[in-house]
């Protein structure tokens, strides 16, 4: 562990530390003083993480066995990386996990509600996708719709009407962007549920430093829904996640970052928790454009289904992903305080990380060895 890396688990550990003191004697809100914003005890935390690790856990083979009844499959096709048919919406679990643990904590952090509100509004909309089906236009138009109006809803009262008119339209199109990414990128077993792990822990970490209650909830409660749902995705899947849990975990991840956008937080820091996601997805994407083939059709060139065709395991693949997204999202801590040589320092770290990932695949692709299956 580097030196700026174990300055950071220090300060973590220290904040940990005075929540638990704190928590000993209440499980309330306290005012951070002269800040106007709210702390979350260690014991409330802990018992948030865990009513969602344990409402996903409970609800996952539930909502597998309806979703068998429904004969809702992914079923297989050339562009699959899994070779038997899945049942697929998941998501709920997923959803309802982070949600419900959200509502019963956070007592004061009514700037959560505006995210809850949104979010499942987006987990709804994917819902319909995995069940019924809806075309690319009328989901990207009511993933705009709902994006505008979170976003109103979170600027309105910070800023003046044009700039937050302005800033509503920015999370609208970033909300958009991050579900399909996330809906792009979740391809193999366990790599959304990673994803969700990482951000989530980052977002509470970061919260809690800065003492953005929402931030550190939501992120808490991510987490503990992503690990009660892992077990049956990882490392073979017993359920996808499906639309539902793709564009509620893009939507969540893109609604917290704007809160905390719009509390004043550091937007790097915010990013760089799913960097190594927008990067892959944009790599990919480009490279399609310059031939001249359909963005949005399906297809098997992300850098991690490259891995994976070049003889990885998706066990292998996920752990890759999960270690260089925790790293990267510990690493970007940095950007808060810190002089500006180590911050160059940490950005270089970062971007090295992800230009490593996405060349490894062409590194590795003169071996010839049999692509692994879900």
């Amino acid at each position: 562990m580097t030196g700026i890396d174990a300055t950071l688990v220090l300060e973590a550990l220290g904040v940990f530390r005075a929540r638990l003191l704190d928590g000993m004697t209440s499980v309330s809100y306290s005012e951070t003083v002269g800040a106007g914003t709210i702390s979350l005890p260690a014991r409330s935390a802990i018992r948030l993480g865990i009513t969602a690790l344990v409402i996903a856990a409970v609800l996952t083979p539930l909502v597998k066995r309806w979703l068998e009844r429904r004969n809702n499959f992914d079923v297989p096709s050339e562009r699959s990386s899994h070779s038997v048919p899945i049942p697929r919406g998941g998501g709920i679990a997923l959803i309802v996990g982070t949600c419900v643990a959200s509502v019963t904590v956070s007592h004061g952090a009514r700037s959560l509600l505006i995210p809850l509100l949104a979010g499942g509004a987006i987990g709804i909309l994917g819902l319909v996708e995995d069940l019924r089906g809806l075309s690319a236009l009328q989901r990207l138009t009511i993933q705009l719709v709902i994006g505008v109006a979170a976003g109103v809803g979170l600027a309105h009262g910070e800023y003046s009407t044009f700039t937050a008119l302005v800033i509503a339209a920015a999370i609208a199109g970033f909300l958009a962007v991050m579900c399909n990414v996330v809906n792009f990128m979740d391809g193999i077993n366990g790599i959304s549920a990673a994803q969700g792990v990482c951000a989530g822990v980052a977002y509470a970490i970061y919260g809690g430093l800065e003492g953005v209650v929402a931030l550190e909830v939501g992120g808490l409660a991510l987490v503990g829904a992503a690990l009660g749902f892992v077990p049956f995705n990882f490392p073979r899947a017993q359920i996808f996640l499906g639309d539902s849990g793709s564009y509620f975990l893009g939507a969540w991840l893109a609604l917290l970052a704007s809160l905390g956008f719009v509390r004043g937080l550091n937007p790097v820091v915010l990013l760089v928790p799913y960097l190594v996601y927008l990067a892959d997805t944009t790599f990919t994407l480009f490279k399609r454009f310059q031939r001249s083939e359909a963005l949005m059709q399906p297809h098997k060139e992300h850098a991690y289904q490259r891995l994976v065709q070049a003889g990885w395991s998706h066990a292998k693949t996920t752990q890759l992903v999960f270690v260089l997204i925790g790293g990267q999202a510990l690493t970007a801590l940095v950007f808060r305080h810190a002089p500006v040589f180590l911050q160059v320092v940490a950005g270089l770290m970062v971007v090295a990380s992800v230009v490593a990932y996405l060349f490894l695949p062409w590194m590795l692709s003169r071996r010839s060895v049999p692509s692994v299956t879900r």
